[in-house]
């Protein structure tokens, strides 16, 4: 795994980052049943819909909160703006990758996991500064692996 070389802080945060990313997935895994067919099953179930509501708010503040602190700790650069689009950008994608992949046709449960880590890491690629973007190539290249 490379070393990051900068400012105190940056790499432990995108560290961090990696790694939350990565529980997200895992979950996403656990339940995939449930996130294969979300909408579906969302529009049946009102008090889920509600439930799920409100994990989508939490979640949607901890990937705020998240790419904050990646700008803060000099790993990435990003406007106001910008951080908000990303931060939605990979919510939705989180959410909902497992049912673009069952639309695609994807048959390897596992491995349309790994993809949409990798689809979100690249997400925030091009915000990334050059030492995690060099560390965040190699990450991706270690899950399509």
């Amino acid at each position: 795994m490379p070393r990051c070389r900068h400012r105190k802080g940056g790499c432990r945060g995108w560290r961090m980052s990696e790694l939350q990313l990565h529980l997200v997935f895992e979950c996403i895994w656990d339940y995939r049943f449930l996130y294969r067919d979300l909408v579906d099953i969302l529009s049946r179930n009102r008090r889920l819909r509600l439930r799920f509501a409100r994990i989508l708010k939490r979640a949607d503040e901890q990937a705020h909160a998240v790419m904050r602190g990646l700008v803060q700790a000099g790993v990435m650069r990003a406007s106001a703006d910008e951080l908000d689009a990303a931060a939605t950008n990979v919510l939705v994608v989180a959410t909902f990758w497992m049912n673009y992949a069952a639309a695609r046709g994807d048959r390897d449960e596992q491995a349309s996991i790994r993809d949409g880590i990798v689809q979100v890491m690249m997400l925030i690629a091009p915000f990334l500064r050059d030492a995690e973007r060099v560390h965040l190539n190699t990450l991706t290249r270690a899950y399509l692996d």
